[in-house]
């Protein structure tokens, strides 16, 4: 309902029922019989990659953006977006979002605003304050990205993986040149009551997440891109081991895996953002171990 309620009238919204075995097909198809706008993919279950990608394959308009069934969109988020467009024609414009714990009904804003100057600036200086300040997200949910420009890269979402925004967040790095801010909360995420992050992660994420950051670390180091450009997304790689690690002091981790993501550790040296760079000191002095604890205690004490 949050789509169809915004204040711009000409978009496309394509409703992707992924083998859904409750009501959700019928659902969708009453949204298309009363919304001419509204178009309904059926496909067997593929998982989340397999029904983003599948929308995009199809999809006409000039921009995309995506939604989760959970959640929603603020009623001015295109409108807001179309003074950005006419101005800049970016290829990717990111926004902020906020976590909204539906049983207690509290709204909690998930990340810090961009500066000001940051849409006026050149993409080297965007990205290397963005990394420097931890503020690149990875999720495909705050942003609005240009059809073609995801197409010419071939940025769709690996299928069969976990945590899937993440690797695709480190591709989408490599080939942004017009990149775009709002400060405005526009994405709602709806959460349950804050929960042990046992329930939603598991060990096959933290194996995948190291395969992206193996992965990313072999492919940036060996193709040819502008330095700044290679050194953001090494930096943003080792932000990304510095949350593996303290995942593992949250998950149940099997003795081989703990051995490979420890084994990986030399990526702190590329660390940039403040964060990442505070758990390279802290490596330097104590190893890999050493900061795995250091990891724990920091997460206690933020609960």
């Amino acid at each position: 309902d949050s789509v169809l309620r915004q204040r711009v009238e000409d978009i496309e919204v394509l409703l992707v029922d992924d083998g859904s075995t409750d009501e959700s097909p019928q659902i969708c198809d009453a949204y298309a019989a009363r919304d001419k706008r509204v178009k309904v993919i059926h496909k067997q279950n593929g998982g989340l990659s397999d029904a983003r990608n599948a929308g995009l394959s199809v999809a006409t308009g000039e921009y995309v953006m995506f939604l989760d069934s959970d959640d929603y969109w603020r009623e001015d988020c295109l409108e807001s977006f179309l003074e950005i467009e006419g101005k800049y024609h970016p290829e990717v414009v990111s926004f902020l979002a906020t976590n909204w714990y539906y049983k207690e009904n509290r709204f909690e804003p998930m990340q810090k605003e961009y500066p000001g100057w940051l849409n006026e600036a050149s993409i080297e200086t965007v990205f290397e304050y963005l990394i420097k300040n931890d503020l690149y997200g990875g999720s495909a949910c705050t942003k609005i990205m240009n059809r073609k420009f995801l197409l010419e890269h071939n940025l769709f979402f690996v299928q069969g993986i976990k945590s899937e925004d993440i690797e695709w967040s480190f591709r989408l790095l490599e080939h942004i040149s017009n990149y775009k801010f709002i400060n405005e909360h526009f994405y709602i995420y709806r959460r349950g009551r804050k929960e042990s992050i046992t329930n939603t992660i598991d060990e096959n994420h933290l194996r995948d997440y190291l395969t992206f950051i193996v992965e990313a670390e072999e492919h940036v180091t060996a193709t040819s891109m502008p330095k700044w450009r290679k050194e953001c997304i090494l930096g943003y790689m080792s932000y990304h081991y510095c949350i593996l690690l303290g995942l593992t002091n949250k998950v149940k981790v099997d003795n081989a895996l703990l051995k490979s993501i420890k084994k990986a550790s030399p990526v702190l040296k590329y660390s940039k953002g403040k964060k990442a760079k505070m758990c390279y000191m802290v490596y330097k002095f104590v190893g890999c171990g050493g900061l795995r604890y250091v990891l724990k205690k920091y997460i206690q004490v933020r609960k």
